[in-house]
Order: C-alpha cells, then sequence, then structure tokens
C-alpha cells in the first residue's frame, strides 16, 4: 500500500502584501508613462517644447523621488512580501537617474 507523503507544516501565513509597495509600483509606472509622453511630445516638436513641459518633467522627477523614499520605507516594513517595494524602488529610482542624466546633459549642451 503506497501511502500519501504529508506536505511540509511550514507556511508564511502571517506574510502580507504591502499595500505601500503595491502604492509606489504604481507611482513608479505613472512616472514613466508621464516620461513617454513627455518625450514623444517633446521628440514631435523637434526638441523645441514649451516650458510647461519641462515643468511637467520637474514634477514627475520628484514623483519618482517620492516613490524611491516610500519603496524604502515598504522595505522596512516587516511580515510583507517584498517583490512590490523593490520593483517599485527600481522603476522610481531608475526613472529619478534618467531625468537626473538628461539635465545634466541639458546642461553641457546648452
Amino acid at each position: 500500500m503506497l501511502f500519501k507523503k504529508e506536505k511540509s507544516s511550514l507556511h508564511f501565513s502571517g506574510k502580507r502584501v504591502s499595500g505601500l509597495g503595491i502604492a509606489t509600483t504604481v507611482m513608479g509606472g505613472i512616472g514613466w508613462t508621464i516620461f513617454a509622453a513627455l518625450s514623444l511630445y517633446s521628440a514631435g516638436k523637434d526638441g523645441q517644447a514649451e516650458g510647461f513641459i519641462g515643468m511637467i518633467g520637474l514634477l514627475d522627477a520628484a514623483l519618482a523621488v517620492t516613490g524611491a523614499i516610500l519603496s524604502y520605507r515598504a522595505l522596512q516594513e516587516r511580515d510583507v512580501y517584498y517583490v512590490m517595494p523593490i520593483i517599485g524602488m527600481a522603476l522610481n529610482a531608475i526613472l529619478f537617474i534618467v531625468y537626473f542624466s538628461l539635465y545634466f546633459m541639458g546642461l553641457a549642451l546648452g
């Protein structure tokens, strides 16, 4: 007679998905969408877009910094899954680095 092997009794029932991590991932997605829209608009104007496009870009960079800071806070929560905060941190930090690089490239070319 064959006996079924019992499943391991090790469960992580106390862990939950971090709400702050989900929020930062959504912030990163929104930030990248805004960046893509601004880039396409500026490319359509041959790089001569209006000043308000730059202001929107600065606000988007501030959103990326805020998202990175909140991701860091989400990573300090206990008993949560860390996948969403890590994704949010990556999206927001890379977006800020892109904006920072574009800013200094503009200073060098200007």
